[in-house]
């Protein structure tokens, strides 16, 4: 039950199979790692298979502009899809309508029948995570809670076509940490099923509740074209390259050429965060990074532009609940 791609040269090439998904027999946690050099480009899937789960991280280098589509089963499962970085729009045939591929933006689908074509920016990889519910399994996660998915759920349970939104939502670093926290799972065995179980529902729920949000704070946009978005893009680009010494706001108001207030409001409603607290968090998963690989502590701190070992330390605790010399300790062991 994969997805079938075919670009300028023809032929038609299934990839990113789901083995198993509703074949309770199968072991409880499967996991493998496909690479394909292809005509079109060069794509690379990670997949593990849960019991009525399956989870997905894709690669992808597409050197033609296009690409055609199609599911060649009834895919009765519901999507969590969500861009990491690169651009593209996805139209399916029988809808017609396009759908907007952007970085750091998330959506849930439900399409059981797809054929359609797909253009990405050829220029930047476009890298992807994918959760997959079984239609029942889905329903059940659901149920009674409240008029945000209930929408949703009355198009799945009527065979219909869904999806939450043309343009997607805002990604935070809740959901940054949580889709890291998957693909760098710890455990093994029947811990490893409960942990990646529950961090697919925790991602269901960061979801829901980003949806929330973009609906209340679009309910009068600051951002009033593309253009607008793009620079709010940019200044998240910006930022990120920045993020020890990051410029203020009246700087990256100047950069981006939006005025103070757009800036700050923009920023809340791409990314559901203000723009300082989202260089703080940005630097707090880099801090953890880094400790997990051995640099010690005082480089740790100094590296990411803190004024102090003490402040790092108080940052660290606030965000994760334990100290950076306890956490280096524990991940030791």
């Amino acid at each position: 039950m994969g997805m079938n791609f075919r670009g300028s040269s023809g032929a038609w090439l299934e990839l990113a199979d789901m083995p198993g998904l509703f074949d309770t027999n199968q072991p409880l946690v499967r996991e493998k790692t496909e690479k394909y050099s292809l005509p079109f480009g060069d794509v690379e899937f990670r997949q593990i298979v849960l019991p009525e789960t399956y989870i997905v991280f894709g690669d992808m280098c597409i050197r033609d502009r296009r690409l055609q589509m199609e599911a060649p089963d009834f895919r009765d499962i519901v999507e969590l899809h969500f861009v990491l970085t690169g651009k593209g729009v996805i139209t399916q045939h029988v809808a017609n309508k396009p759908l907007v591929l952007a970085p750091n933006r998330q959506n849930m689908f439900y399409t059981p029948v797809f054929s359609g074509c797909a253009e990405y920016d050829p220029d930047v990889p476009y890298r992807f995570f994918e959760i997959h519910f079984t239609r029942e399994k889905f329903l059940h996660l659901v149920q009674d809670c409240g008029p945000t998915l209930q929408t949703f759920c009355d198009h799945i349970i009527a065979g219909e076509q869904m999806q939450l939104s043309e343009q997607g939502i805002p990604s935070n670093s809740a959901t940054q940490q949580c889709i890291h926290s998957i693909l760098n799972c710890p455990y093994q065995g029947g811990l490893k099923l409960l942990f990646l179980q529950s961090k697919c529902v925790e991602l269901l729920v960061l979801q829901a509740e980003a949806y929330d949000q973009y609906l209340k704070n679009n309910q009068k946009s600051a951002l009033k074209s593309n253009y607008d978005r793009d620079r709010i893009q940019f200044v998240r680009d910006y930022l990120i390259a920045n993020a020890v010494a990051p410029p203020s706001l009246s700087e990256l108001a100047q950069l981006s050429g939006l005025n103070e207030f757009k800036l700050k409001k923009g920023f809340r409603e791409v990314f559901n965060d203000s723009i300082i607290n989202y260089v703080n968090e940005y630097k707090l998963l880099q801090a953890k990074e880094q400790l997990l690989s051995h640099v010690p502590i005082k480089h740790v701190a100094e590296e990411l532009g803190y004024s102090s070992i003490q402040y790092f330390s108080k940052m660290f605790k606030k965000k994760f609940g334990v100290s950076p010399g306890l956490f280096t300790r524990d991940a030791q062991d």
